[in-house]
Formats: C-alpha cells, structure tokens, sequence
C-alpha cells in the first residue's frame, strides 16, 4: 500500500515538472578507467585549485610528479597547501603507481626457492595464500614509507651496521625547534595572513599565534 501511495506522488510530481528536469550522465556507456590513464583526473577533481585547466606538458627539462608536487605545495598561491584532500592525492598517486610497476616485476621475474610465479598461478585462492602466508606477496610494498616491509628492510640495514660497525655508543635525538625561529615566522605571516611583522612584533607573539 504504502509503495503505491509513493508510486502515485512520483508520478504525479514527474507529471508536473516534466518540462522543467533535465537529466545529465556523461559517464553512460563507459567504463572507469586508472587514475594514470586519465592525465587530467586532478586537475577535474581539483577545480577550486587549478580551474579547469590543465599542468602544461611542454619542459625545457624532464620533471617528475615529485618534483611537480614539491613546486606547488611551496608556492605563495596556498590554495594547494590549504587543500588537505589533494595532499591526500599526491600522496596515494605515487604510491599507487610505485606498487604497480613493483607488481608488474614481481609477477614476471619473482622466484622463491627455485619456484617461478605466473599469473595464471595467482587466479587461485592457494596460491594467493601461499604468498600471503610467507609474506612474498608483500614485496612489492617494501618502497612504500610505514609499510611492514618498509620498516623490515631498515631492521635489516640496521643489523648490518651493527655486524660491521659494532653496536651503537650513543643515540642522539634531534628536533626542530621552529617556534623560535623568527625568520620562519615572519615568513609564514606573510604568505598565510598577509601581515609582515617586525622583529619586535615576532618576540611579543603568543604560542597560539605561532602555532
């Protein structure tokens, strides 16, 4: 009864504004494609950052994504270094494309014990779970900064210093102490608040205003 009823105030309502909806899907038909297919996909996801307009492609030089994010989250235009979504973006870009290609590798030449991995091979859950079960199939993530096998290769490297070098003597710990640092501060209110500050002004700030 109840689905009736609702059939009914749809239809009715779809009866009276006919003329006035107009329907968009300009995604019909097609089919999702990877983020390395679809060169543009920041800068459509991003329209409040670069406007509908694309990274120009012409370099005198060669220049990565690294070195193409590094240059826009260090310019006095901030609307990149507020944006917390698209750091999150060129953050799981590279990673992305880093597992990728080390799986590519990993399924064409990986051999463990003299056994050759194919793809065929990975179509079945044993298989999977094999490589799962002895961590094979975690390789590829060893370039992957926090994953487990990031932090297992610098165990290794660490055993290795202290097999040649002996154990360590003394541990130094060190950090920046940016609050005190007046040039920086001076800075960051120019580019984010648009205020220069004095040197005295600086001196006189509250540990909220430097924060």
């Amino acid at each position: 009864m109840v689905d009736t009823e609702r059939s009914a105030v749809y239809g009715h309502i779809d009866a009276g504004l006919s003329d006035k909806v107009y329907s968009f899907a300009p995604a019909e038909g097609n089919r999702p494609i990877s983020v390395f297919l679809d060169k543009c996909s920041e800068e459509l996801a991003f329209s409040n950052i670069f406007w509908g307009t694309a990274r120009s492609e012409s370099h005198a030089v060669k220049i990565s994504y690294a070195d193409i994010v590094k240059s826009e989250l260090r310019r006095s235009d901030r609307r990149v270094a507020t944006c917390v979504d698209n750091h999150f973006f060129k953050l799981k870009k590279p990673q992305m494309q880093a597992i990728t290609s080390k799986v590519q590798i990993a399924v064409r030449k990986h051999k463990t014990g003299g056994h050759v991995y194919t793809a065929g091979q990975l179509k079945y859950a044993d298989s999977v779970n094999n490589l799962i079960k002895f961590d094979d199939g975690y390789r590829v993530l060893k370039d992957v900064r926090g994953s487990p096998p990031y932090w297992e290769k610098a165990k290794h490297d660490l055993y290795a210093m202290i097999r040649q070098l002996g154990p360590a003597q003394l541990f130094l710990t060190l950090s920046a102490a940016e609050s005190r640092w007046g040039h920086l501060l001076k800075m960051l209110s120019a580019v984010v608040d648009q205020t220069v500050l004095t040197d005295e002004q600086v001196q006189q700030l509250s540990w909220s205003d430097k924060i």
